[in-house]
């Protein structure tokens, strides 16, 4: 049961985890009950000196100089202390945060959420677009500025609120469903060349690395698409791959199975 959550953003010179440094990093840690956030338990912040000049698109996106950093550390010691009291970690776009805090901070779970991929906002709450701003925006809430704790904060504000699509859940509810129940990878390995917009109906992606339709979806649509793949896609002789319960919000996930 998960009991702790905490949200996590961190800003950074670049996109890329190998040449980029953090200069900015936030986390919240509430309990929740429910599906509801009940209570703050702790909260920390702060400015990371990069070592290097903030290249100026940065600088234009968060508002944080050069001046702002300088002499400024993130303890890493205090933040990896409060997200290891949470059941889960959550992020928009948790990869890319996961990356950050696996590289600088050191600290390795697999106990992830993402606000960005497991929830639905496109086809069950009928929102055009998945920034964590947009989202805000759609919702009648509106930030005015992009730095890391409000940004968490933005987004735990998200998840307190009354889905679209199922106005008798939170956000947070139905992101904590998909979190424990876990996704499962299905690669269609072998699948008619004829079949592939049959497959891309059905949201599978296609890999160039392994020439193959791919598919990550949750633990409980396995037995729903499982005798359409049988039937529709392998006529009786399936042929494809299936890995349950997969770490699909590890940097190196795509990596690991070949999928890039």
């Amino acid at each position: 049961m998960i009991q702790t959550i905490a949200g996590i953003d961190f800003e950074t010179t670049s996109v890329d985890v190998r040449t980029g440094q953090v200069i900015e990093g936030a986390v919240v840690l509430m309990s929740v009950e429910n599906g509801n956030v009940t209570a703050e338990i702790e909260t920390y912040s702060s400015m990371n000196d990069p070592g290097t000049p903030i290249p100026a698109e940065i600088t234009m996106l968060t508002g944080i100089t050069d001046e702002m950093v300088r002499g400024q550390c993130l303890d890493w010691q205090r933040f990896n202390a409060i997200v290891a009291r949470a059941d889960l970690i959550i992020a928009h776009n948790a990869r890319f945060d996961r990356a950050w805090l696996e590289t600088f901070g050191k600290y390795m779970t697999p106990k992830w959420g993402c606000t960005l991929s497991m929830i639905d906002w496109k086809k069950q709450h009928g929102m055009p677009c998945a920034t964590l701003r947009h989202l805000a925006w759609e919702h009648g809430h509106f930030p005015t500025s992009h730095r890391a704790l409000d940004d968490v904060r933005t987004m735990l504000h998200l998840l307190t609120m009354n889905s679209r699509g199922k106005p008798e859940e939170t956000y947070l509810a139905q992101l904590l469903k998909t979190a424990q129940a876990g996704r499962r990878l299905v690669i269609a390995k072998g699948s008619p060349f004829d079949k592939k917009d049959a497959l891309k109906a059905q949201q599978f992606s296609w890999s160039p690395a392994r020439k193959t339709w791919w598919r990550l979806l949750a633990e409980d649509e396995w037995e729903t698409l499982k005798p359409w793949l049988d039937q529709e896609i392998y006529s009786g002789r399936p042929s494809y791959e299936t890995f349950p319960q997969v770490d699909f919000l590890a940097p190196s996930f795509r990596i690991q199975h070949g999928l890039e």
